[in-house]
């Protein structure tokens, strides 16, 4: 708490109380005789603001605090957000009419456990837990303490060379094919969508600093910055790749969710299993490493933040250019 004195000798502080429904942040300047009677003022005004945004429903409190972020979080997490707070008003109307206070560990425990007879993931149900806490919190709220089904261990089955190879033949001439390409370079599916002409250098060199990504409600928006900074890099492109961008004028003809269908249907066409373009970053870090690639400059071809991350989601026997020239000899040996 920053403290300030006025001309006339007095104590003086803006103390934070929240956000409106709008998401204008809710400040309060106190004033008092002394510290200890500023510091006094401060505890009550708080106390009772807390109160206060305690008592409001569970749903206003959640719309309050999504609205509130909105302005500065990613598109991708404010879809998350909303597709929970449509969930929860369609199918728990009762737990978000309570009020915040009334929010006990039990009421969110039993919440999860229908989400388990449900289905749901143990990610998705932690993405929940998650934001009923944030809110909790952010209403003065102890959050609540419940116990969460463990992932289960899932060792997706992932492209192997050969497969690559003969898909890459496959797809020779196709829409598809530089899409594909990419995504074996180690780019992330709404890193592909959002690449442009002009993000290639006359070097074969393209630049990854942006990402197209799907909106709540349907549509895209293009994030102008990475998803981490770790995630603007430059690629080195094999120079029959670059060359067949430069050829036809765009990189990828397909929104997000259009790419991952056009692939579902091709892999149907041909017998392939039900692979998914994001297993292509796996099959980027398992043939690097199977290959000798340093693990820095694995990360670095296709964006990780940490190596933890990387080996927490790919844990197969495993760019800047070094990585991206391992793929490259293979995506130029077909």
């Amino acid at each position: 708490m920053k403290i300030t004195v006025t001309k006339k000798g007095k104590y003086s502080t803006v103390v934070y109380l929240g956000r409106d429904p709008s998401g204008k942040p809710i400040t309060k300047r106190i004033t008092a005789d002394s510290k200890a009677k500023l510091t006094a003022s401060v505890s009550d005004i708080l106390s009772n603001a807390r109160i206060f945004m305690s008592s409001h429903l569970f749903r206003d409190a959640l719309e309050r605090y999504i609205a509130a972020r909105e302005p500065f979080r990613s598109v991708s997490t404010i879809r998350g957000y909303k597709s929970i707070q449509k969930a929860l008003s369609s199918k728990f109307d009762a737990f978000c009419s309570k009020s915040v206070a009334s929010i006990t560990s039990a009421d969110v425990q039993n919440l999860i456990d229908k989400l388990v007879t449900e289905n749901y993931s143990s990610k998705t149900i932690r993405n929940w837990v998650g934001l009923i806490n944030s809110v909790l919190i952010e209403s003065g709220c102890t959050p609540v303490n419940v116990m969460i089904p463990k992932a289960p261990v899932i060792d997706r089955p992932i492209y192997s060379e050969g497969e690559i190879k003969m898909i890459l033949c496959l797809l020779h001439g196709d829409p598809l094919e530089v899409p594909f390409q990419l995504a074996t370079l180690g780019l992330r599916r709404g890193e592909i969508c959002a690449l442009e002409l002009s993000d290639l250098s006359e070097d074969d060199i393209i630049h990854v600093h942006k990402s197209r990504v799907p909106i709540y409600g349907g549509g895209t928006k293009v994030n102008l910055s990475a998803k981490t900074d770790t995630s603007n890099r430059f690629v080195q492109l094999p120079h029959h790749l670059a060359e067949t961008i430069r050829r036809q004028g765009k990189v990828c003809p397909y929104s997000p969710n259009g790419l991952n269908t056009a692939l579902r249907k091709f892999l149907r066409k041909y017998k392939f299993p039900p692979y998914r373009l994001h297993d292509c970053r796996h099959f980027f870090a398992s043939y690097c490493h199977a290959h000798g690639v340093p693990e820095a400059d694995i990360l670095a071809g296709g964006g990780w933040k940490t190596a933890s991350v990387m080996r927490s989601v790919y844990r197969h026997s495993m760019a800047k250019n070094k990585a991206g020239a391992a793929v490259s000899s293979l995506l130029g040996n077909r």
